[in-house]
């Protein structure tokens, strides 16, 4: 597939990012978990205006801001990122609540695995396979960021609002695209949180 793009533009990208917003990734990451842990100890609606903080920032900052300037399709996604942001403000004035606290079984560890994983070992693992901050992709971008939704989605409270999986899992698709075209092989766990998820919260609450 021919892309308008080489994979140094690519990483590019990420080091002009990451150096224009040295502590840009800290600050998400560090709201990222405050998200975590408010669904963790019951503050439901407090994740949900932080994942749409956080995907209005991805679609804003890095997609539009940065990534559209060497892939004009960078607006698209930039637009469906913000688009997510609003649908989950939209979930928490509706009542939807993400909180691991009313139920218990293996989804909430699936989804914990996610969260740890987006936080904290998918970084490393792009230090693993030669990715060197800033040229790297960090908490904030699209994919760990998709990852780290997956988690918390895992954790909603009452039924799951179908239209806030949607475009997490038609990233995964796109996303993982750069795990075979650019090496970014950490992105393959993208694909498998977004299948794994997708497939969990089609199930009724009561096979949790």
């Amino acid at each position: 597939m021919q892309l308008p793009f080489t994979v140094e533009q690519f990483f590019d990208v990420f080091g002009h990012y990451n150096t224009d917003l040295p502590y840009a990734w800290l600050v998400l990451s560090i709201l990222a978990v405050a998200g975590a842990v408010s669904a963790f100890i019951g503050y439901g609606r407090v994740p949900m205006v932080v994942l749409s903080f956080l995907w209005i920032w991805s679609g804003a900052v890095y997609q539009i801001g940065y990534f559209s300037g060497i892939n004009s399709l960078a607006n698209v996604f930039g637009g469906a990122f913000i688009l997510q942001g609003v649908l989950f403000l939209i979930a928490a004035a509706r009542g939807a609540s993400l909180s691991a606290v009313p139920f218990a079984g293996w989804r909430i560890y699936i989804g914990a695995v996610f969260i740890v994983f987006a936080l904290f070992v998918y970084p490393g693992l792009g230090t693993i396979f030669g990715h060197s901050f800033p040229r790297t992709p960090t908490f904030g971008h699209p994919c760990p960021l998709s990852i780290f939704t997956f988690g918390l989605l895992l954790w909603i409270g009452g039924s799951v609002p179908k239209y806030l999986v949607v475009i997490p899992l038609l990233w995964s698709l796109v996303g993982t695209s750069a795990s075979v075209l650019f090496g970014v092989w950490e992105d393959i766990s993208l694909l498998v949180a977004g299948i794994v998820s997708a497939s969990l919260l089609l199930w009724p609450r009561n096979r949790a």
